[in-house]
């Protein structure tokens, strides 16, 4: 089932699954250890498969060390500017409460502000994690309304809850955020993001339904209360492999990023991007080599696995400084992974590498819109004029928008 596919039904799921599994002690003078905050925008049919879910999961028992809120955002269908929330939280002797918020003025990104504010008021913790639920991919950002097509939920969005919803609060920054939707996760969203959030967890690829395995996960957490995000992040990766493991050949894909790291993979990826624009076009044929050898996701492969991309680079280019460059950047990557599950024909690859993907297209059309502006906003500055050079090479080569093995057939037979 793909991202539209599961998408339907998990948001009301998680949400409710969540609330039969914690209870929440706003009012309690001592902190629970984590803090769950759930964001979930709700589309038609959601509700249907969350009580089958919030039945599934009655079996797990309230945990006092773990507290949670959440909040289900929904648009009416027949009047697209209405926009209706509802938030949900257990008082200390478990009743759950709903009260109705009023959204329709808010942009995204000030609601899931203003759901982390108060949610981090009902659910007093030492720690605090942010899961988002959803339509579509994390866009790299927004040119338009029109470019929100597809799109639930943008990295500016995230960016301003993460960077706002702490303010005034004795957190510096939210341990863990996990993007529960489809193509979530790319070096650009990283890069963005970095300094907002300790952990990252999503998928560079769709994801199936029923989504994170939030029972697995949050049973773990209930059993190990004082893990941190590193650890919580970890478990989700793992519980997401033991979910998936006996479908091989189903492409399931989940990392997780350490975010204080994510900024030295921007600045290896500019270091590669300016040593490689030197060698234009001489290291096309070495670029889409190297390109056909790494793990793809979309449906023209156009997010392409970086580490893999740049560890087939380092071995392939002649060119010594775009080869150092290179593999520094391989290296940069594989730092910035805490942990990675991938699994399935995601492509015929040669190098099957973590997983954070890059914006990688063979041709340009179908580019979001952003991609095709420069300036303030672009998530990735140096990246987009090296899709440009390289892009106008295989335009002047005659084989703009072929597949990577046609690609590599061509130059390497030097027609």
């Amino acid at each position: 089932m793909t991202a539209s596919g599961w998408g339907k039904y998990l948001g009301c799921a998680v949400v409710l699954g969540l609330l039969a599994l914690v209870e929440v002690s706003g009012a309690s003078a001592r902190p629970a250890e984590w803090g769950l905050l759930v964001y979930v925008s709700e589309q038609a049919d959601l509700p249907r498969l969350g009580e089958r879910y919030l039945r599934y999961l009655e079996r797990v028992r309230h945990a006092s060390q773990i507290t949670a809120v959440a909040e289900v955002v929904t648009t009416d269908s027949n009047e697209p500017g209405e926009v209706r929330g509802q938030r949900y939280f257990f008082d200390k002797v478990g009743q759950r409460h709903c009260q109705v918020v009023e959204l329709s003025e808010a942009s995204q990104g000030k609601r899931i502000a203003n759901l982390i504010k108060w949610g981090m008021q009902q659910a007093v913790a030492k720690r605090y994690a942010l899961v988002v639920v959803g339509h579509g991919q994390v866009a790299p950002t927004l040119a338009s309304e029109q470019d929100r097509a597809g799109a639930s939920f943008l990295w500016l969005d995230l960016q301003v809850a993460l960077s706002h919803g702490v303010e005034g609060s004795a957190q510096e920054k939210l341990d863990a955020l996990f993007l529960d939707c489809c193509f979530g996760v790319t070096v650009e969203v990283a890069a963005k993001l970095a300094g907002t959030v300790r952990y990252l967890v999503g998928t560079p690829g769709l994801m199936y339904s029923p989504g994170l395995p939030w029972d697995e996960i949050l049973s773990w957490l209930i059993a190990h209360p004082g893990g941190d995000g590193r650890a919580l992040a970890q478990q989700a990766v793992a519980s997401l492999g033991d979910m998936w493991q006996h479908e091989p050949d189903v492409a399931i894909s989940l990392i997780a990023i350490d975010m204080s790291r994510a900024a030295a993979v921007g600045r290896r990826l500019r270091a590669l991007v300016a040593g490689a624009q030197d060698e234009m076009p001489a290291i096309i044929p070495e670029i889409t080599l190297a390109r056909s050898r790494a793990e793809s996701w979309g449906t023209q492969s156009e997010l392409v696995d970086l580490g893999g991309f740049a560890t087939a680079l380092g071995g392939l280019t002649a060119h010594g400084g775009v080869a150092q460059q290179a593999r520094q950047l391989a290296r940069a990557t594989r730092r910035a992974i805490v942990a990675s599950y991938l699994q399935g024909p995601l492509a015929p690859v040669q190098v099957r590498d973590q997983g954070l993907a890059v914006f990688f297209p063979l041709g340009r059309e179908g580019w979001p819109a952003a991609y095709g502006q420069a300036g303030k906003g672009q998530t990735i500055e140096s990246w987009l004029p090296f899709l440009n050079s390289y892009l106008s090479g295989l335009q002047a080569a005659g084989v703009a928008g072929a597949m990577p093995e046609v690609l590599t057939g061509q130059f390497l037979s030097g027609s």
